[in-house]
C-alpha cells in the first residue's frame, strides 16, 4: 500500500503498474494479490489512503481561509504528478475506481462547508459538494482546457468570487467580514 500510494503521489496513475509498485515494495505480484484481487482495488483502497495524507481538510475556523488554502493545494496537484489522480476520481468508470473510495474522497473536503454552515458562516442550504465543485472546476478547466499554469493566488480570486453568494449574511463591501479575533465571519 504505502509503495502505491508513494508512486501515485511522485508520478501519478497512467504508468503505474503492478510490477512496479511489487518492485518498490519489495516483494512479489503474488503478495499482492493475496491482499487485493486487482490493481484496481489495490488503488480504490489506495484513494482513501491518499485522501487522508494529501487531502487532509483545513480547519482555522474562517470558512474562506479554509477554501483559499484547499484552493492553492488543489492548483498545485492539477499542474503536478497528482493531476492524473484527479482525473481517476473525476472518471471514475474509466479509472476502474470503486466509487465507494472516490466517494469518501470528495466528501473529505466537503466537511469544510459543512463546518461553515454548522459555524452560521454560510447559509443552512448551502451544498457542500455543489460548492466545493463550483470552487474546482474553473481550476481544472484553466489548467486542462486552456493549458495555463496558475498561480497560488487564483485560489483567493476564485474562493472570493464563489463565496459571495453563499454567506449567511451579504456582504456588503466585497470582503469577507472580520469579527473581534480577526476571523472571517
Amino acid at each position: 500500500m504505502e509503495a502505491a500510494v508513494s508512486m501515485a503521489a511522485e508520478g501519478g496513475l497512467e504508468d503505474l503498474t503492478l510490477d512496479s509498485i511489487a518492485a518498490r515494495a519489495g516483494v512479489g505480484r503474488p503478495t499482492i494479490y493475496r491482499r487485493w484481487e486487482s490493481k484496481d482495488a489495490l488503488l480504490a483502497a489506495a484513494i482513501d489512503v491518499i485522501s487522508e495524507r494529501y487531502f487532509a481538510p483545513h480547519d482555522t475556523g474562517s470558512v474562506r481561509d479554509d477554501l483559499v488554502a484547499f484552493a492553492s493545494e488543489q492548483i498545485e496537484r492539477v499542474q503536478g504528478p497528482m493531476r492524473s489522480l484527479w482525473e481517476a476520481l473525476y472518471n471514475v468508470e474509466e479509472a476502474g475506481l470503486g466509487r465507494e473510495a472516490v466517494a469518501r474522497a470528495r466528501d473529505r473536503n466537503a466537511v469544510i462547508i459543512r463546518r461553515a454552515v454548522e459555524r452560521g458562516e454560510l447559509r443552512p442550504d448551502t451544498d457542500p459538494e455543489l460548492l466545493m465543485t463550483i470552487i474546482f472546476a474553473p481550476i481544472w478547466y484553466q489548467v486542462t482546457t486552456h493549458h495555463q499554469r496558475l498561480e497560488p493566488s487564483f485560489a483567493a480570486t476564485i474562493v472570493d468570487a464563489v463565496l459571495e453568494s453563499w454567506y449567511a449574511e451579504p456582504v456588503s463591501d466585497g470582503h469577507p467580514r472580520i469579527n473581534e479575533a480577526g476571523n472571517d465571519q
